[in-house]
């Protein structure tokens, strides 16, 4: 089993953004408008090559009117949350790893409980 990359982890975030901007009928500048960064800098969170510190991500859920920010989780990765925090991750037909699936996992459920 691969170990979980950051590069495979902002690629999967990227993906996630890209496809929601593109749902809700956004052109990346609008989106950078909103949360206060470059076009390019949208583009480049997107195509998985630019990191992505964890106000941005909050700004980003904002921006895209998401009530919680697991929901810029990749839609093959599933948290569902026990007393213990993460309990499962679930999914069909995933290219993501066990490993990917637990780190990603818990690195949104830690960054929810803070917020």
């Amino acid at each position: 089993m691969s170990l979980v990359t950051p590069d495979r982890i902002y690629s999967l975030f990227g993906s996630r953004v890209a496809a929601l901007r593109h749902e809700r009928g956004l052109k990346q500048a609008e989106l950078a408008q909103r949360i206060g960064l470059s076009r390019s800098s949208v583009a480049n969170i997107e195509a998985g090559r630019q990191k992505v510190l964890l106000h941005q991500i909050s700004d980003i859920a904002q921006a895209l009117d998401l009530s919680d920010v697991r929901s810029l989780m990749p839609a093959e990765i599933l948290v569902s949350r026990g007393e213990a925090g993460v309990s499962d991750i679930a999914t069909t037909g995933s290219r993501v790893n066990a490993a990917e699936k637990i780190a990603i996992g818990k690195i949104f459920a830690a960054f929810n409980e803070e917020t």
